[in-house]
């Protein structure tokens, strides 16, 4: 009868669990430190107090224009509040000035509790946003979990100033489909040519034949074309 209240209404509901293993952001682990879930209800309480858009980008076609295409889509949102621009490509080299992704990478799986505050000395000013560049060794995406990105936004959501986050998708494995399912907007530069839309098609079928349905719903085609793209995308989002 408890519950059945509960879930009628606006309010969250915890599971007490003594499987340490489990993950799951309605989870909580029975024996963990009574501080440590003292922040977790917190967060969950705080992260209604906020909206913040979270949009990825992926170019199905991949090629040498998709990371600075990405960083060019993104700098576009930057007349529209503050954004917050993350790298994921495994072997980007735009916006290589620090470890961006690494660091902040290291901060959230060590579940620090200043992470919020150390943030703005991981992120560069670049165009009008804050960057944070790719990761120095790529198997570092390797463990970023969806439970990871929901904790990330959680933190930024409750804890910044933020009104947009965006991230600039490298690959569609495991790592960037956890990313994707947490992104309320999906943005997919097509190239112009055969052999782009081949691609966009191919990746389309297999979000279907997956049962990707979330990512299928936020998505939006860019066109492009290689080497020439101006367009303004932010009508399609």
């Amino acid at each position: 009868e408890v519950l059945r209240l509960a879930l009628s209404g606006d309010v969250k509901v915890f599971w007490i669990s003594e499987n340490k293993k489990l993950q799951d952001r309605s989870v909580l682990y029975r024996y963990q430190s009574a501080k440590e879930i003292e922040r977790r209800l917190t967060e969950e309480g705080e992260k209604k107090s906020r909206n913040v858009s979270v949009i990825g980008i992926y170019t199905p076609g991949g090629g040498r224009e998709a990371e600075p295409l990405s960083y060019k889509i993104a700098a576009g949102f930057s007349g529209f509040g503050k954004v917050l621009y993350l790298s994921l490509f495994p072997f980007g080299t735009c916006n290589r000035g620090r470890d961006g992704m690494s660091e902040l990478l290291f901060f959230l799986k060590q579940q620090a509790a200043d992470f919020s505050e150390r943030l703005p000395g991981i992120v560069q000013r670049e165009e009008g946003m804050d960057v944070c560049g790719p990761v120095r060794w790529h198997h570092e995406l390797w463990t970023f979990t969806k439970e990871d990105v929901e904790n990330l936004l959680c933190c930024i959501e409750s804890k910044t100033e933020y009104n947009t986050v965006i991230f600039a998708v490298g690959q569609c494995d495991r790592t960037g489909l956890a990313v994707l399912q947490c992104c309320s907007k999906i943005l997919t530069p097509v190239w112009e040519t055969e052999e782009g839309e081949r691609l966009q098609k191919e990746f389309l079928r297999q979000m279907r034949e997956t049962g990707e349905t979330g990512i299928l719903s936020g998505l939006a085609e860019v066109p492009v074309r290689p080497g020439e793209w101006s367009g303004d995308f932010r009508a399609v989002v």
